[in-house]
């Protein structure tokens, strides 16, 4: 079983990422080093998008038809799995 992220809003910095503490979690800040400024920050504010895409993808993924979008229905399988941390 695959733990749970950690809920947002997360905040996106310059060169971090912030999650919020919650009742069963500590707070997270995530330093993103390498790359340029505008490299970290566009890091940043993906990863901070992450809990929210994620579940737009479940949303969407729900509401495809296999048999009309396969191909679509299995990239949508895989980057779920992938971030939930499960075998597709």
């Amino acid at each position: 079983m695959s733990a749970k992220h950690t809920p947002g809003p997360w905040k996106a910095g310059s060169k971090s990422v912030q999650a919020p503490e919650t009742e069963d979690r500590l707070g997270l800040d995530v330093r993103i080093y390498g790359g340029n400024g505008r490299d970290n920050a566009a890091n940043a504010r993906l990863i901070a998008a992450a809990p929210e895409l994620l579940e737009a993808l479940k949303e969407c993924r729900a509401n495809l038809d296999p048999s009309f979008y396969p191909i679509t229905c299995e990239l949508a399988d895989k980057a779920i799995a992938k971030a939930v941390g499960v075998a597709a």
